[in-house]
Formats: C-alpha cells, sequence, structure tokens
C-alpha cells in the first residue's frame, strides 16, 4: 500500500492544522500555476501564516453542502459504498489527498458541483484544467490508475468522467517535481516565483514621487557609504596603530569574541536543531525594477 490513513475529519480544526503541514491535492493545480484562486506565493504565504485563509465563497460553502448528496448518487449510479479519507503518501512525506470518496477496492471519486461552464464540459467528458492536478494528486497518494470525476448537478443532471493514469504521466512527474521544489521553498522560507498577480502595480502620483525619492536618497547613501570607507581607512593609516583623538573623533582598538563554529561541538553532530528555532517573521524588502 502506498498510503497512510490519517485518522482526521475532513473540515475539522485538526484536518486544518494537518493541511498547513503538508500539499493537500485541492493545492496541486496552484502549484501547477492553473488554480483561477490563488499562486504558488499566495499558497506559500498561506502556509506559512503570513497572510490570514480566506473564508468560504458562498458557491464554496453550496458545493461543500450539496457533497452528500452528490457522494449517495454516485453510490447508486455505480451499485458500491464510498467514504470520505485523509490519506498521506508514503513515498513523498509531504503529499497527501483528502478524497471525497474510496471504495473497499480503493476505487476513488472526487466529487464537484460546478457551474454551467465547468458542468458542460464535463458532459463532453473534458475535466477543467484546473481540477485535474487535484486528481492526479490523488492517483500519486494512492497508487491508483483511475480517478472518477464526478461532476453534480442534481439527482437527474450528473456525470462520471473517468480519468486514466496512462496519458497523464508525463503530467504526473512534473507535478511531483514542482512539489518538491515549492516543498523545498516552504522548509528554506525562500519564496517561490512570483506570479504578475502577486504584485500590484501602483502608479499613483504620491507613490512614483516617493520612489523616485527613494532612488534618489539610495544613490546618494551609495556615495557618503563609499566616502565614510575612505576616510575611515585613511583614518587608520594616519593613526599608526595607536589610540587618537581628534576634530571631534576618537579612534580607539577593540576585540570581539568570535562567533561559534557548532560544527564543532561533538554534542550537537546529529542532533535536530530545527525544534529550537525561533518561528519566522516577515520583512519587506525594496529593490530596483
Amino acid at each position: 500500500m502506498s498510503f497512510e490513513v490519517i485518522d482526521l475529519k475532513q473540515g475539522s480544526s485538526e484536518w486544518l492544522d494537518f493541511r498547513k503541514n503538508h500539499i493537500g491535492a485541492s493545492e496541486a493545480p496552484i502549484i501547477m500555476g492553473v488554480s483561477p484562486w490563488t499562486t504558488p506565493y499566495g499558497l506559500w504565504q498561506q502556509k506559512l501564516g503570513l497572510v490570514k485563509d480566506k473564508d468560504k465563497s458562498r458557491a464554496m460553502q453550496g458545493g461543500l453542502d450539496m457533497e452528500p448528496f452528490a457522494r449517495k448518487r454516485y453510490e447508486e449510479l455505480c451499485g458500491m459504498a464510498v467514504e470520505p479519507v485523509v490519506l498521506k503518501s508514503k513515498k513523498y512525506s509531504f503529499m497527501i489527498a483528502s478524497l471525497d470518496g474510496i471504495s473497499k477496492d480503493e476505487r476513488i471519486v472526487e466529487i464537484k458541483c460546478p457551474g454551467d461552464k465547468d458542468h458542460e464540459m464535463a458532459k463532453h467528458g473534458t475535466v477543467p484544467k484546473k481540477y485535474l492536478f487535484q486528481l492526479l494528486q490523488q492517483m500519486v497518494v494512492t497508487g491508483q490508475d483511475r480517478v472518477d470525476y464526478f461532476s453534480y448537478r442534481s439527482d437527474d443532471d450528473c456525470i462520471i468522467v473517468p480519468v486514466l493514469l496512462d496519458s497523464l504521466r508525463d503530467q504526473i512527474d512534473e507535478l511531483v517535481e514542482r512539489e518538491q521544489r515549492f516543498w523545498e521553498c516552504l522548509q528554506n522560507l525562500e519564496e517561490p516565483a512570483l506570479a504578475d498577480s502577486d504584485i500590484q502595480h501602483n502608479d499613483s502620483l504620491e507613490w512614483m514621487l516617493t520612489a523616485g525619492e527613494y532612488l534618489d536618497v539610495k544613490e546618494q547613501l551609495k556615495i557618503l557609504e563609499k566616502k565614510e570607507a575612505d576616510c575611515r581607512e585613511k583614518l587608520l593609516a594616519l593613526s599608526s596603530g595607536v589610540n587618537s583623538q581628534g576634530g571631534g573623533v576618537i579612534l580607539t582598538q577593540h576585540v570581539r569574541k568570535g562567533s561559534v563554529d557548532y560544527s564543532k561541538i561533538p554534542e550537537l553532530k546529529g542532533l535536530d536543531l530545527e525544534p529550537y528555532r525561533k518561528s519566522p517573521s516577515s520583512y519587506w524588502k525594496i529593490r530596483e525594477g
């Protein structure tokens, strides 16, 4: 078995905490850059707690409310029972999948209660791209080669679209590679590449004037810092290595302790220091561009 079952109820606070420390299947489209709702950088911020989680939209809540009815209808159509479950990949420890339903013989269903456009696509046998990678991650976690995409509007207006692994192997490989890179960004506190929508473009007059003033000041600081360094070197040379005073300046020699080389401490070898690390903090960086 390629997965382990996690005893958590979907939607619970414990489940939400668990998701923050893993990459869920519904987050796969975000990492692949095909989500209409957020970007990899936006997800990175959410995972690190740098922004508040967005409240569920009315459409999302409506879909959640309809899910039990959709699951029952899927069971009727397929003649088998399925249960929602939370799974974690054994091969990729960061990868999880909160399934809408899985049968005893591990047949998987992903339920969507979509709008007209997405439902019409399902009727033509197509899974919207914004959902496809979610299904692919479910395959990776479970080791299965099929997921049923179930588009449900009512008991009389629903369609099952089987999604098969064979024609999607290259996309699965790309998904795993991108998620591994994203996970490394999370662990190293390095932001992923920014999309255009991650940056607000501000062309107000006050912003433009302040930005110009900032660049001017920064250029002046560079000139002054170089001048300061030159004067410092000249004063050191003029002091001939002796404590000196004059012209409002006092030059004295001091000694500071060297930094600790933790790699040389035998008691720390092999010890995981991460539990002792303080919580991350955010800061703002300004660069020219």
